[in-house]
Parts: C-alpha cells; sequence; structure tokens
C-alpha cells in the first residue's frame, strides 16, 4: 500500500535536521482545519526555515493556488555542517521541498533578516504565520509585527520558544508586543514548543470548534495566557488520528488513543463500520473464530441510564398529561404562567440535560471500544498460544538432534595465550593493525551525528556542573578522545580552561582549526605525566567502548589520582540496556569493543573512590517510532527496552 503524505512526512523526521516535531505540525493542520472552514484560506509564511522539515507543513496550509514565503538568511548563515561541503542551506531547502510537492513555482524564498521586511510590501492575505527566526526581544518583536500586519483576520501565528528558559528573549519580546498592540492576537493553544495565536477580529470560538471536530484528543484543563483561556497539548497527537485516510488539509480521527464515536463520518462513510468489517473480514480469511464480546452488567445499566435521561432531556418545560377534567384545566393555565415566569431558567436546563446525554453516550462508547478491543486482544493471545504449542515439540527435537552432534565434535585444545586472544576480540598480529585515522573520523561524522546536532546532546551536562560550581575546584579541565571538539567548544563558552586530547591526529587537526586546545598524545600516557590533584573535572563522550576493560581500570585510577578533591569525572557511553543499542547500533562502529552496562561502570566509579552523583539516560527514540498502545504494560516495556535511552552518562566526585 502507498503511504500517505503524512506518513511520508512522518519518515523525513529521521532525515531532515531540525527541531520541530511531527506533533506540532498536527496541531497546525487541526486548527488551520477549523479556520479553513470558515472561508479564511491564504498565503502562509515561515521566518526562519532552515532545512524546511517544518516549511513542508507550512507549505501544506496556504489556500488553493496561494504562495508560501520561506525567510531565512540561507547563505549568510555560514558552512553546511550537517551535509558537508559544497551543498548550501537554501540548495538543502529546496531539494527537501520538491521531494514533498514536485514542482515549486508557489514557493517564494526570502533571503534577509526577517527585520528588514517591510510589511506594507505584502498583501495581508496570510492565514498562517510561524515564527522561528531570532530569539531576541528585539527580532521577536519585529516578527510578531510583521506576521500580524500580513495576517487576514481570523488567521493563524505560530512562535517558537515562548516558554524555553534558554530563549528567554522570545517571551519578552511578544509581552512588549502584546502592551503595545493589545487586542490584535489571542493565544488559543500551547503545546510542543509552540504557541498558537488567532488574529483578531475572529468569528466563533476556535477551541470550541476544536473540542466539536476532534472530540477525542486528549488536552490538559485550559489555563490563562493573555487573559485568554487556551488549550495545552502535552500528549502525541499522532496517535489521535488516522494518517492513511488523513490529509493535512483535513485531519481524520482515529486510532489507538482516541474512540471514534459512532456519529464521527469520513468521506461519507461510518467509520467504526469499516473498521469492524475489515476485522470480520480478516477474521474469517484467518479462519479463527470471533470471541463474542458480552455486555458487561454495569455497562447494560449504564446505556438503560442513558436512554432514560435520553427520553427525559426533552421533557424539561414542557407541559406534562392531564386528564380532561376542569381541575386539571385550571391546573394547565397555572402550570404555563409558571412556565412564562421561568423562560430564563429552562433553557439552560434543557441545555444541561443535552450535554449530559452526550457525554454519557461518549462514555458507552468509550468502554464498548475497550471491551471489543480486548476480545480481540484475547483473540490474538489465543491463537498465539497455539502457535507456541506446535513448535514447542519441534524445539524438542531440535535440542535433541544438536545434543547428539554436540557428542560427536571433536575436542579441540588451545592454548592459554589462545584462549586469552579470543577471550579479549583479539585478531592475529597480521589483521592488528588499527583503522586508517581518516577513516575512524568520518565515521564520527555518519553516525554521531552533526556537530551541531552533537553539541545540543552534550547541553544536559553544562547544566548539572552548573549546580556544583560553587564548590567546584579552580583548576584545568581535561576532555579525553575529544574527536571533533564539541565538548570543548561548549565549555570554553562558559569561561572554564579545557584541554582536549585524542590519538587521532585528524580530529586533533580538526579542533585547531576550530581554534580549541587540542593535543594529540594516549589517553593512559597524558594523565601519567600529570601532577596528582591537578585537574577539575575529567571527561570521556563515547570512549571507554572503544578500549579493554584493562585499559579503562588503569585509566580510571589515574584520572581519580589527577582530580583535585571535589572533581568531577563524566562519561558517556552507548546504553546497551536498549536492546537496538546493545545488539545492531552499537556494532556500526567497527572499533567498538564492548558495551558497558551502567551497573558496571557504576561499580568501577566506585571501586576507585568515586561517588556517583547523577546518571543521565539520553537520548531516547522519537516517539513517532514507539509501538502504539503504550499505555499497556507490556507494551510499554518493549518501547523502553527497545525504544528508550540510546546512551547513558555517569557523573561521579571524588
Amino acid at each position: 500500500m502507498q503511504k500517505s503524505f503524512l506518513q511520508v512526512y512522518s519518515d523525513a523526521f529521521h532525515r531532515i535536521p531540525g527541531w520541530f516535531t511531527y506533533d506540532a505540525a498536527l496541531m497546525f493542520m487541526a486548527y488551520n482545519q477549523l479556520i479553513a472552514e470558515d472561508g479564511i484560506s491564504g498565503d502562509t509564511l515561515e521566518i526562519g526555515v532552515y532545512y524546511g522539515l517544518s516549511a513542508i507543513a507550512v507549505a501544506t496550509l496556504r489556500g488553493p493556488g496561494r504562495r508560501m514565503y520561506a525567510v531565512d538568511l540561507f547563505e549568510e548563515l555560514g558552512p553546511n555542517e550537517a551535509y558537508g561541503v559544497g551543498r548550501t542551506y537554501r540548495e538543502r531547502f529546496e531539494e527537501h521541498m520538491l521531494s514533498f510537492f514536485g514542482k515549486l513555482d508557489f514557493l517564494s524564498p526570502i533571503t534577509s533578516a526577517s527585520g528588514k521586511l517591510k510589511s506594507s510590501e505584502f498583501v495581508p492575505a496570510f492565514s498562517f504565520c510561524h515564527v522561528d527566526g531570532g530569539h531576541s526581544p528585539r527580532e521577536t518583536f519585529a516578527d510578531l509585527k510583521f506576521a500580524s500586519d500580513i495576517l487576514m483576520p481570523g488567521g493563524l501565528l505560530a512562535l517558537d520558544d515562548y516558554f524555553n528558559p534558554q530563549h528567554s528573549g522570545v517571551c519578552e519580546g511578544a509581552l512588549e508586543f502584546r502592551r503595545r498592540h493589545e487586542g490584535v492576537l489571542r493565544p488559543v493553544a500551547i503545546g510542543y514548543n509552540k504557541v498558537l495565536f488567532q488574529k483578531l477580529p475572529a468569528g466563533r470560538d476556535l477551541n470550541a470548534k476544536f473540542s466539536r471536530a476532534f472530540p477525542a484528543v486528549e488536552r490538559m484543563p485550559a489555563a490563562d495566557i493573555w487573559d485568554a483561556p487556551v488549550y495545552l497539548f502535552g500528549k502525541p497527537m499522532r496517535g489521535y488520528f488516522d494518517l492513511n485516510a488523513s490529509k493535512p488539509e483535513r485531519l481524520v480521527p482515529f486510532g489507538a488513543a482516541g474512540v471514534v464515536p459512532k456519529y464521527v463520518e469520513a468521506n461519507g462513510m461510518n467509520v467504526q463500520n469499516v473498521v469492524r468489517e475489515i476485522h470480520a473480514r480478516i477474521e474469517k480469511e484467518d479462519g479463527v473464530e470471533s470471541l463474542p464480546v458480552r455486555e458487561s452488567a454495569e455497562l447494560t445499566a449504564l446505556r438503560d441510564a442513558f436512554g432514560r435521561l435520553y427520553q427525559a432531556r426533552n421533557a424539561v418545560g414542557r407541559m406534562p398529561p392531564g386528564p380532561n377534567t376542569i381541575r386539571a384545566k385550571l391546573g394547565k393555565h397555572l402550570i404555563r404562567a409558571v412556565q412564562r415566569s421561568l423562560f430564563w431558567y429552562t433553557p439552560q436546563i434543557v441545555s444541561f440535560q443535552n450535554e449530559a446525554s452526550n457525554a454519557l453516550d461518549c462514555v458507552c462508547n468509550l468502554i464498548a471500544w475497550q471491551m471489543e478491543r480486548t476480545a480481540a486482544l484475547e483473540k490474538d493471545a489465543r491463537k498465539h498460544s497455539g502457535e507456541l504449542s506446535a513448535h514447542s515439540g519441534e524445539l524438542s527435537e531440535l535440542s535433541g538432534e544438536l545434543s547428539k552432534l554436540s557428542l560427536q565434535l571433536p575436542l579441540v585444545r588451545t592454548t592459554p595465550a589462545a584462549v586469552e586472544r579470543i577471550r579479549d576480540h583479539e585478531p592475529d598480529q597480521e589483521y592488528a593493525r588499527p583503522l586508517p585515522n581518516a577513516f575512524q573520523f568520518a565515521l564520527q561524522d555518519r553516525f554521531r551525528g552533526s556537530e551541531r546536532e552533537t553539541l545540543e546532546k552534550l547541553r544536559p551536562y553544562l547544566s548539572e556542573v552548573e549546580t556544583w560550581k560553587d564548590s567546584l575546584p579552580r583548576a584545568p579541565w581535561l576532555d579525553i578522545a575529544c574527536g571533533r571538539g564539541e565538548w570543548l567548544e561548549a565549555v570554553g563558552n562558559t569561561g572554564y580552561g579545557v584541554i582536549g586530547i585524542d590519538s587521532n591526529p585528524v580530529a586533533v587537526a580538526h579542533c585547531r582549526v576550530k581554534g580549541l586546545n587540542a593535543e594529540e598524545t594516549d589517553a593512559l600516557g597524558y594523565l601519567r605525566s600529570l601532577k596528582s590533584e591537578s585537574l577539575a573535572v575529567v571527561t570521556a563522550f563515547h570512549a571507554v567502548e572503544h578500549w579493554p576493560m584493562s585499559y579503562v581500570l588503569e585509566l580510571m585510577q589515574e584520572a581519580v589520582r589527577v582530580l583535585q578533591p571535589d572533581g568531577l569525572m563524566i562519561i558517556e557511553t552507548p546504553n546497551p540496556a536498549n536492546l537496538l543499542m546493545g545488539s545492531f547500533n552499537f556494532w556500526k562502529d567497527p572499533t567498538h569493543r564492548r558495551p558497558i552496562p551502567p551497573a558496571l561502570l557504576e561499580f568501577v566509579y566506585e571501586y576507585f573512590g568515586l561517588r556517583v552523583v547523577k546518571r543521565l539516560d539520553l537520548n531516547r527514540s522519537p516517539q513517532e517510532e514507539r509501538l502504539p498502545y503504550d499505555e499497556i504494560g507490556v507494551v510499554h516495556r518493549l518501547n523502553e527496552s527497545l525504544y528508550g535511552p540510546q546512551d547513558y552518562g555517569l557523573i561521579g566526585r571524588r
């Protein structure tokens, strides 16, 4: 089956660099769908497109025959680190856009600082603007002013990093915009590092429309920002929509995390009936008898209560039946007088009855869907249990055959040296030559990620070190196996003195070109040359998995010797508790020797007198890679084993 646009776009998040999330894209599309239904459909704009990951989504939000404007510095950003020399940012951006849209006659790239743009040069016919440019207060204010000027009334504006503490200038600039231009923008939603605004004047309540269109999408209780109630979204959105049936301009509620009510229609079809028909067809083809879904007594009682409430909801305010007598006729006139006196109150009761009926209907549908799903899981479990029983006999036979063959194998005599060589995974001397230095350095570019991405991954360590800065010794830092120098660059920007060492001359030359302090030397030999208690911090990121354990132990002993009291030892290494990492991804680097479990490395710390003060579980797989139904215990454990932290870091203190 050919993938839909949204499914292909989801796959693109694994190959196109950027800080945008798939859930933010779905939030944009959902709200854009609502304003399009009110006739608000025009051009779109993005400030700060980078490689186009978010621009692909913004381009889909434009109206029929309308344009998308992409504002960025492009070539003025400097060298293209993520893709190497020879390809500019703009070329890569247009290449990614072309892969989704086939032709770019709708696209207008603008190479300029957004602050230089004048709204008077644009027609105010934009329905959606995404602001992800500069993060200073001045830049944010200017971007909001420009975007709000070109938006049509009721159009949407998405602002990035409003609540990001590392970019406080965004919030400061936005608040200054509100102070000077109050009543221009109204916030409607917060989620996935974005704040979504609507330009005033606007028509109907957009969030009320959202609740009616997507009732199953989970959101946190409404909060106020800028004196306006907003919806808060935290959980992944993709589980609430059928990505195969959905299009960017029309999302279809469906899937594991949401309930499809019986009245939800898509393209004229009843989704529940279609799904049930598919399930019945699959069961018929598999020859598996379907388990009957027996309604519990509690659900039956709940449905009965819903029926009584539904019948009674329209009786409020109506004349009760009565006999055809004089007393009844007099009472009828009295009741009508009371009705007229309560004209302001009766509609409220009717409205409450209607909402209560709708809520109870949704609860019944939810419970019924859960019962059907449970029955389907029980059917699958019963089927697989039979298959396991059938294969258990075959396994017993194979085990017997293996035992017979093992008795027939001749004994192999090995020398102690050969056993030691096998144990340490050491090849014959003829093939023990190290890999070329340039090859090893290129491995980092391929599998470690770009230098910018790696730098971002290392920032949590700086935050942790900051918590110890008052008691941290005033002495130099040492980074072992400094590689491309990301940690040297990060530490240097904070003002600490740091030196990097690496045995690879290509890596050292790369660091020196960037103006970083790096030396080509062996780590253990360098540590032995230092005086005792001469360093404040020793770090080794993705290094220990390359060395024999005997080398690691000697290096730890020397590192503890040269650390001053209260000094820190920081090591990061792949996490073998992640099964994909331990069994597959770890071995992409042929210089890796063996993964080191966290418990073993913690023991090494403690053995040499270091106190482990923090363990960081790092670099989880993106949410879209995880298996659905994470709320089920066994699925959650499987997700953690396959898609949990790919790396871990240990911070020890002397």
